[in-house]
């Protein structure tokens, strides 16, 4: 049975031996409270969750977004090495990072759409077309590039390029991105020409599961 104050009770030190120094826990404590703006009870920091920082008596509302262990410089820093395919490590997909939207300037994200039957389908979209273009502070004159699918582009960049497949080695080797407003696609070519296709919406496929 646990002992809930029935009987004594006794705490004892230094029974082992220690993993890392006193002061060096004391001291990891008081950075851990002064990140996450918690109290520290007994020697131990409070628990703050991922998103917030502050004690147990700020309601949720209250409550401001964790602000970021990094400077500016190493966020900008970090930022950099994802937008450009030469700095970027792994590529989830091969179209990552080549499609940019002309009216913000970002690069296309990837969405993933997983059919009835289990096959997987994405579509690329540009989720900071809005918030940039009002951070910039201009008019929104070029308009958002609309959701595009990963196969129906595929197809589009193998005609342009003369394929008679799409390949991604070919089109980095050919262009050096693509930029996309509205339904309006721009191939910049490496030779520094552009050519521009028209996205064209497919019939909408519903795929079922066999039975």
């Amino acid at each position: 049975m646990k002992n809930n104050g029935e009987l004594p009770m006794y705490y004892s030190e230094e029974t082992h031996p220690a993993i890392i120094s006193q002061d060096t826990f004391d001291a990891a404590q008081a950075e851990i409270a002064q990140r996450y703006s918690v109290e520290i009870e007994n020697g131990i920091a409070g628990k703050a969750s991922y998103f917030y920082h502050g004690g147990s008596e700020i309601t949720k509302s209250d409550r401001q977004k964790r602000k970021a262990q990094w400077t500016d410089e190493d966020r900008k820093r970090h930022a950099e090495i994802y937008k450009s395919r030469t700095t970027m490590k792994y590529l989830h997909y091969d179209l990552s990072i080549f499609i940019k939207c002309e009216g913000c300037g970002e690069n296309l994200a990837a969405k993933k759409r997983y059919h009835a039957d289990g096959s997987l389908n994405l579509l690329w979209e540009c989720h900071k077309h809005n918030k940039r273009i009002e951070e910039m502070g201009i008019h929104e004159d070029i308009p958002r590039p609309i959701p595009m699918k990963d196969e129906k582009l595929k197809e589009i960049i193998a005609e342009v390029l003369g394929t008679e497949k799409f390949d991604a080695d070919i089109m980095t080797q050919c262009l050096s991105h693509i930029s996309a407003a509205g339904d309006m696609l721009t191939f910049h070519f490496r030779d520094g020409h552009t050519e521009k296709r028209q996205y064209i919406k497919g019939k909408r496929k519903y795929i079922r599961r066999e039975q």
